[in-house]
């Protein structure tokens, strides 16, 4: 298997791409890492990212802790990469 090609913004996904790119330059540093590391691996979903209340984004609650699984171009971390301690 391949790893995907990046993404340039042209044809079916110009819009997607774009509305990403316009997405994610609002958010804070700290947003990114809420989003990326995840959070409550205890719910309903093993794999939960963070939340953007400010922009009314929801996250997603994924399948794995690795993110989906059983996709072709996936991304995959170590789930230990991830993983944060709570005290």
């Amino acid at each position: 298997m391949l790893p995907a090609p990046n993404v340039k913004g042209e044809g079916d996904w110009a819009a997607a791409v774009t509305k990403a790119r316009a997405f994610t330059a609002q958010l804070t540093l700290d947003e990114k890492i809420k989003v990326t590391t995840g959070v409550d691996v205890l719910g309903r979903c093993v794999g939960n990212t963070g939340t953007i209340p400010r922009l009314g984004w929801k996250g997603f609650c994924l399948d794995s802790p690795l993110g989906v699984r059983l996709a072709d171009f996936a991304s995959a971390f170590p789930a230990g990469i991830n993983c944060r301690v709570r005290g």
